[in-house]
């Protein structure tokens, strides 16, 4: 059975920007919001956006959009066209995704380009948000973060734990003493569940976390290397560029570039 919308009160915009193709605004790695976010995919038919949380991954239809509740960590393993992002707080925690199959084509639609238009200034963009949710609660279609038959892994465990502490200076060995389990069966089940090896992980987390600092702050890229457990800053320029395929500094640059698709 569907999860209703929240009928969100206090709702404050928080945050909008857009993820390019990863051929132009490189990989958006796994990171959390303490806010709802919201991600419109302005894909053509073919060109794919898939959403990974800990234990779904989902397509966002051409069109259509997924919401996520706060705290719940994130990536998109593909990004073939624009995604629009919004964040925003509110009085109305949630523990389930809601999914909308189309926008495009709705008063919805019309709101989010004005949301996102040069001329709107920002004492009006919270109440437009306030107006978009209104017009998208009809078509919500919500499901709890995990799949009924989901098993709960020690992998699964494991990468909670990672998801959480990320930001300190954990170890292989500080793994395998809290789970009880030898080093070679660490790595193995874990790579065998997620495609790579646990502290491996802990550097793509932290990395997508640098990312999302870099969205919603205006610290300097190497402070938020330490904020997020990568004190050298440049070891950490190193991984960013090598894992997100562009610059801390071009990033920043890019996910302000409005697509002309929103016109």
């Amino acid at each position: 059975m569907s999860v209703p919308l929240p009928t969100f009160r206090r709702v404050r915009l928080t945050q909008q920007c857009v993820i390019h193709p990863q051929d132009k605004g490189g990989n958006y790695l796994p990171c959390a919001s303490e806010d709802w976010v919201l991600f419109v995919s302005l894909a053509a038919d073919g060109e794919k956006i898939i959403l990974r949380t800990e234990h779904r991954c989902l397509p966002i239809k051409p069109g259509g959009a997924l919401l996520l509740p706060p705290n719940v960590c994130h990536e998109l393993p593909f990004v073939q066209a624009p995604c629009l992002m919004l964040e925003f707080s509110a009085a109305d925690d949630g523990q389930a995704m809601f999914e909308f199959p189309q926008l495009q084509g709705t008063p919805a639609w019309t709101l989010l380009q004005l949301l996102y238009s040069e001329q709107t200034t920002a004492a009006a963009r919270t109440p437009l948000l306030d107006a978009l949710l209104m017009q998208m609660a009809p078509m919500a279609h919500g499901f709890e973060l995990c799949a009924p038959d989901a098993a709960f892994s020690l992998a699964t465990e494991v990468l909670q734990h990672l998801n959480l502490c990320f930001a300190d200076e954990l170890s292989l060995t500080e793994l395998t003493n809290r789970f009880h389990v030898s080093t070679s069966h660490m790595i193995h089940m874990f790579k065998a569940q997620f495609g790579l090896p646990p502290i491996q992980y802990m550097v793509r987390r932290r990395i997508g976390e640098a990312q999302h600092l870099l969205r919603t702050t205006e610290d300097s890229a190497g402070d938020i290397g330490g904020r997020v457990g990568m004190i050298n800053r440049n070891y950490f320029y190193r991984m960013f560029k090598r894992l997100v395929g562009v610059s801390p500094v071009r990033y920043r640059e890019v996910i302000g570039e409005r697509p002309d698709m929103l016109a």
